[in-house]
């Protein structure tokens, strides 16, 4: 590990690496080095990288990495950040656009929907996937995320973008996949109760308690009532998925 503030040695930012970082991002980035050493090492990893590359790197890293609410659960054979990242994709290509599309046509709006689902969590490849558990302020994690893109997305500003866009949550589009975020990972939980009958009373309940009080959007809400409905053809589907995969491994 590079010299860093909690070693009493120089400031950790202060060199030529984090110079696309204003001072006062500086300043948050060593308070936040001071908890989290990992992050700054992931920092540091990426900013040696040339710019083009870090996306590459950065696919490479969540598609290995379990999403860490999974992980808390003991669930086994979790789904990756990247995993996650797919299946959000495909439900923002479904999902009921909202009335407000802010200029943009249905067709572009449904594009930006998608970019935005395949993209929100890439800087998680820097700062790590963060649960509501973890001891960490929505708004360090928020501004952590924000500077992680600025990271893997300097040589692509669109995707940048999004992704603030995702942090701040001031368009519809975006509280509509903030919405399904949340309930990607309540399907999942009933995918998981199926898959793992041990679990069951665990999980869904736990993420479904969390998501519905956060829900924005009448899409979402109604989503929600279908889970409910069909929790147990869910629970079933999955179930019978993984048996027979489990049968054509064993073969």
């Amino acid at each position: 590990m590079r010299d860093s503030l909690i070693y009493g040695g120089p400031m950790r930012t202060d060199h030529d690496r984090y110079g696309l970082f204003h001072a006062e991002d500086k300043q948050f980035l060593e308070r936040i080095f001071v908890d989290h050493p990992d992050i700054a090492d992931s920092f540091d990893e990426f900013l040696d990288l040339p710019p083009a590359s870090r996306y590459d790197r950065a696919h490479e890293i969540l598609m290995e990495l379990p999403r860490a609410g999974w992980v808390q659960r003991q669930v086994k054979d979790p789904e990756s950040v990247w995993d996650h990242l797919i299946e959000l994709a495909h439900m923002a290509r479904e999902v009921e656009l909202p009335a407000d599309l802010q200029g943009l046509t249905k067709a572009a709006a449904r594009q930006r929907l998608v970019a935005m689902a395949l993209n929100h969590d890439i800087p998680e490849a820097i700062v790590k996937d963060f649960t509501p558990t973890c001891r960490i302020a929505p708004e360090d994690k928020e501004q952590l995320e924000r500077l992680g893109a600025r990271v893997i997305f300097e040589s692509n500003p669109d995707a940048r973008g999004l992704v603030d866009e995702y942090c701040a949550q001031k368009t519809p589009l975006s509280h509509l996949l903030h919405d399904f975020d949340k309930l990607a990972a309540v399907q999942k939980a009933l995918q998981y109760e199926g898959i793992y009958p041990e679990k069951r009373g665990r999980l869904y309940e736990n993420f479904r308690e969390y998501a519905i009080p956060r829900l924005k959007t009448e899409q979402g809400r109604d989503f929600a009532q279908r889970l409910d409905t069909g929790a147990e053809v869910i629970r079933g589907a999955a179930r019978a998925e993984f048996m027979n995969q489990k049968t054509g491994r064993e073969i």
